[in-house]
């Protein structure tokens, strides 16, 4: 079978199974086409979905390094290109937009990333290790 079908299929199966836990997955718009590398739950707090991450052996969305803009240095830093003769930052047909960014600029959009928690699917789990997953999902969920 193939990777992505594989991966969709464990996460349909982890959602359908975890369904009664009171946990709250992410919306999906459509299960069906998406890749399935991950199924994310919304906790309540910060502090919660830290250790709902560590039982489950996940990740919290908010800390995965470059995929948050607050690691976005070459942005932060207005230095958005290897030479300084490209840098956006610099050009005069820029001058006007806007170019102050902040690690703060977003607090909503930081505290849904510091709740959400990001379980792996994989195409080499076999079955025994999707039961295994859920079960640890479902024993978190308990805890929370």
């Amino acid at each position: 079978m193939p990777m992505i079908r594989t991966m969709r299929k464990q996460k349909m199966l982890i959602l359908r199974e975890t369904g009664d836990t009171g946990l709250v997955p992410i919306r999906a718009n459509s299960l069906e086409f998406e890749c399935g590398t991950h199924v994310m739950y919304t906790l309540s707090n910060a502090g919660g979905a830290d250790k709902f991450a560590e039982s489950v052996k996940g990740v919290v969305a908010g800390k995965t390094g470059r995929h948050v803009y607050t690691e976005w240095y070459p942005i932060l830093e207005k230095m958005g290109a290897h030479h300084p003769a490209l840098n956006p930052f610099s050009l005069k047909e820029n001058k006007d937009c806007r170019q102050k960014y902040t690690k703060t600029m977003c607090k909503k959009s930081l505290d849904i990333l510091d709740r959400t928690v990001m379980v792996q699917t994989n195409p080499d789990f076999r079955k025994e290790d999707i039961d295994k997953l859920i079960k640890r999902i479902k024993q978190a969920a308990k805890k929370k």
